[in-house]
């Protein structure tokens, strides 16, 4: 999509002021930017706002309690998220499902406060959000990743309504001796809980490999590369193929051996995001803007 179609859809969408639900969908592999949806503009019927495969610059201006008062539903994903835009987003009344995605490699972390989204019963963010002293009281579903390893998450003696967590540990530069009393940490404060919650705990990020793996690589190369003739000096072409198979096999050995290790940041996914009111392919014929 063009600027000029974005603009056009931007003007559009301003003048339906009794808009109750609004859905804006693309192909989560060709994302498009909406940078002059910034303007302040009052939608006060509307109740869910889910924009999935859309980017905006930052938080809107019109998200805001005095724009929006009856939004219960929001799915955003903007290039910047700055703490002043977590307290905007926490003063709204109605809001009860908050998908929130930064593009940033250096998120943001926050704490909530008490005074902040007292009725959120979802939700689902890749910024390092930690529920603070009594916040969070309505929440019963969370997925927070960007948790780096040994930040107190806030479980304990908060959230007492709270069903399912699931916990992203940042893992990157930490050794595994960290992670692992990182995830008893969260595991404790899970099963002392009043409510005993479901919890999921995933690592992503490059961590340190442990001494033993090392071992196991330098023995694999040493195998490959140093047995039998490997190192293709053998004549003409068998030399080189075998010098080519055994790089082959060291680098899948090595792989194998270290996927374990390296992992990428989760992405906004669109669970349970339609309140069970449709399907995804049903909701895709509400509103389908880009290709088909």
């Amino acid at each position: 999509m063009d600027k000029g179609m974005q603009e056009a859809l931007v003007k559009s969408l301003s003048v339906l002021k009794k808009l109750q639900v609004l859905q804006v969908w693309f192909d989560d592999n060709e994302k498009v930017c909406l940078p002059s949806w910034e303007y302040s503009v009052s939608y006060l019927k509307l109740r869910q706002l889910l924009l999935f495969g859309v980017i905006v610059p930052s938080q809107m201006s019109w998200i805001h309690n005095l724009y929006v008062p009856e939004l219960t539903k929001l799915l955003l994903e903007a290039e910047v998220l700055k703490a002043q835009d977590l307290e905007i987003l926490g003063e709204m009344s109605s809001l009860r499902s908050l998908y929130l995605h930064s593009k940033e490699y250096r998120r943001l972390s926050y704490t909530t406060s008490k005074e902040e989204f007292k009725v959120l019963e979802y939700l689902n963010t890749n910024i390092e959000l930690v529920c603070g002293d009594g916040a969070l009281p309505m929440i019963k579903e969370l997925e927070v990743s960007g948790i780096k390893v040994g930040t107190d998450v806030g479980l304990k003696g908060n959230m007492p309504l709270l069903e399912r967590a699931s916990y992203h540990l940042d893992c990157n530069g930490c050794i595994l001796v960290q992670i692992d009393k990182a995830e008893a940490a969260l595991r404790q404060a899970s099963e002392a809980h009043p409510n005993h919650p479901t919890l999921y705990i995933k690592r992503y990020g490059n961590y340190n490999v442990p001494l033993e793996l090392l071992h196991q690589i330098k023995q694999s190369a040493d195998q490959e590369f140093f047995a039998g003739g490997s190192l293709g000096l053998g004549e003409g072409g068998q030399g080189q193929a075998s010098a080519s198979n055994a790089t082959s096999n060291f680098f899948k050995n090595m792989t194998e051996l270290l996927t374990p290790f390296i992992r990428i940041p989760p992405t906004l996914t669109l669970d349970g995001a339609t309140d069970g009111m449709a399907s995804t392919s049903q909701v895709k014929k509400v509103i389908w803007v880009g290709p088909h």
